[in-house]
């Protein structure tokens, strides 16, 4: 693959432009990665693969060893957890019928914003039949099918050239080698149309590896002396920017953080930099004084990479010896070997991170090179209970969370423990919000039954939630002195009030009822009706907008109605209030009213 031939360099990270993004919930230092060998696509089971690009819904692109003897473009989906040959993808080839493929960047664009559906882009190179076998072209796989990005513009009469990213609004990078043959330059494109980026003053070569959704690519170009530095070419146009220190840049993110090499010797190999601003380099923390090199960044600002001895290259030349690497800040970087538990894993390469905190790259799985993909556990935080109070025998209650990393949809679910135990399902809503509702028993067994709720994503760990409490049998009766309140006409924007009593007429030693009151408590078409619940009623207001209060037997409290008319209309509504009380349905309270 030519293009690895080309980033293939001893190197090391940094980062320039802005720090990481603050209030980011990074992974801590004891959580485990989940870690999926995205196998290969040989039908006996051998061979080797290695993941380049992972896109925000999990899907990864990388190269494989075919049945063919060659090494074919893949693409792995979470929703089959099966790996595909890109060389056979859709209704054409990769490679349009060519030998070697490799897929370098994806990327996935929802519906909306001008899409009328969900788009995927995938870039990479391929080796056409009219080349022979290495001379690959740069391709382009998007909504209008494969593109052969070598047989445009000024490009079109160079034998190579590859396309290493992709972002969600279907801006490639990469290089190739122009007409004229001399040296080789980065270029942007969307679809067929390149943009010849150029080079630093009186340079010859440029390449093009990573580019963010605002169309700003980072890569490397070398300058008049021949020397290579870092540059980022800007996606309003002008000259690219050089990097002062770096060799090449290799990632960035969309708040204009970039990472790359820097060839320098400390210890066995190079150490990790970064920059900020055009502070120059500063490195990274290092595992040990080893050799490091950062390849990918989200817009977390989370780093990944690989650390060893002596050189530290791109997934084709990988060793043992080397170890997939995670920064979560300048100073914390994570041998990620040491996060995973699955038997027979050596992860050497960490590829690329997506804003989910999901890392592909390549290692050896039983000794095999193999691609994987590192998934955090779900994480659930916010748990709630609403309303938190009693409920009444038969009542419900909404519980919820947040559930952040569930790419994988692991169900959700809330144990309640207790008398009559049982589990709820808590369905998917927008933004990771999960929920459900419980359903208290009509009739318990006991006055009181307490509930401890604990959630949980599929197998993973349980998050205490709180209790749920619900009034058992009560042999309480609710008695209402009114269930007609008739307001005698009144001037409109005046004020009127009826008031009704509600007692708990149960007998002797009777439990307390808990009563729910569900009505208008805001204005109703042209009038506004309030009830006011005095403060001995210990009334509580749900997330519902229903008013909650509890009635010992014997008392009584006073509901009192305002009515302020704003017109000459006549009109009315109705309170419905329910109780605990053994066999007793909901009781009406109706008022009406009109101005004048």
């Amino acid at each position: 693959m030519k293009l690895h031939k080309v980033w293939s360099w001893v190197a090391l990270a940094f980062i320039t432009g802005v720090v990481w993004e603050s209030g980011y919930s990074q992974a801590p230092s004891n959580l485990t990665y989940t870690v999926i060998d995205l196998g290969g696509l040989r039908t006996d089971g051998t061979g080797t693969s290695e993941a380049h690009a992972i896109d925000s819904q999990g899907d990864v692109v990388g190269v494989a060893d075919a049945d063919t003897g060659f090494q074919h473009a893949f693409i792995w989906k979470p929703d089959t957890g099966m790996i595909k040959d890109l060389q056979l993808f859709g209704n054409g080839q990769f490679t349009a019928g060519g030998d070697n493929s490799a897929a370098y960047g994806i990327s996935y664009a929802a519906a909306g914003n001008g899409n009328s559906t969900a788009i995927r882009y995938i870039v990479g190179e391929g080796n056409p039949p009219a080349l022979s076998t290495g001379n690959e072209h740069a391709l382009y796989l998007g909504p209008a099918g494969l593109v052969d990005l070598n047989g445009t513009g000024n490009f079109s009469s160079g034998p190579l050239s590859a396309a290493s990213a992709v972002n969600t609004n279907g801006v490639a990078t990469g290089w190739a080698v122009k007409a004229d043959n001399v040296g080789y330059f980065a270029f942007r494109s969307m679809g067929s149309t390149l943009q010849d980026l150029g080079t630093l003053p009186g340079g010859n070569l440029s390449v093009g590896v990573a580019i963010n959704n605002l169309g700003d690519v980072a890569g490397s170009s070398d300058d008049t002396n021949g020397i290579s530095w870092g540059v980022i070419w800007s996606h309003s146009g002008g000259i690219p920017v050089k990097i002062s220190g770096m060799t090449t840049a290799t990632g960035i993110n969309d708040h204009g953080l970039v990472v790359g090499r820097l060839n320098a010797t400390v210890g066995d190999g190079v150490e990790a930099v970064y920059s900020l601003g055009s502070g120059g380099a500063v490195p990274l923390a290092a595992l040990s004084n080893l050799s490091c090199v950062a390849w990918g960044v989200n817009n977390h600002g989370q780093i990944v990479g690989a650390t060893g001895s002596g050189t530290v290259i791109r997934s084709p030349g990988i060793t043992t010896g080397v170890f997939a690497t995670l920064w979560n800040g300048s100073n914390s970087v994570v041998d990620l070997n040491t996060r995973i538990t699955a038997a027979g894993w050596h992860l050497a390469t960490a590829e690329a991170i997506n804003d989910a905190g999901q890392i592909v790259g390549a290692g050896f799985h039983n000794g095999i090179k193999r691609a994987f993909l590192l998934t955090l556990p779900p994480t659930i935080s916010s748990p709630t209970v609403a309303p938190g109070e009693l409920l009444p025998a038969g009542g419900t209650v909404t519980i919820s969370a947040v559930v952040s990393n569930n790419l994988a949809a692991t169900p959700v679910s809330a144990d309640l423990s207790g008398a009559g135990a049982s589990t709820v399902t808590l369905a998917a809503q927008p933004d990771d919000f999960y929920s459900g509702t419980f359903n208290a028993p009509a009739n318990p067994s006991t006055n009181t039954q307490t509930y401890t709720v604990n959630l949980h994503a599929g197998s993973g760990p349980n998050t205490a939630v709180g209790t749920i409490t619900v009034d058992g049998i009560s042999s309480g009766l609710l008695k209402v002195s009114s269930t007609n309140l008739v307001f005698k006409t009144t001037t409109v924007g005046k004020k009127a009030t009826l008031a009704f009593k509600l007692q708990n007429a149960g007998p002797l030693h009777s439990a307390p009822l808990r009563i729910k009151i569900n009505g208008p408590f805001t204005s109703f078409g042209l009038l506004a009706f309030k009830s006011q619940l005095p403060a001995s009623s210990r009334a509580t207001v749900a997330a519902d907008g229903s008013v909650w209060l509890s009635l010992a037997r014997g008392k009584t409290a006073v509901v009192t109605i305002t009515f302020q008319p704003f017109s000459k209309l006549l009109v009315g509504d109705q309170l419905t209030i329910s109780s605990n009380a053994t066999g007793q349905p909901p009781l009406v309270v109706k008022f009406s009213g009109s101005g004048k």
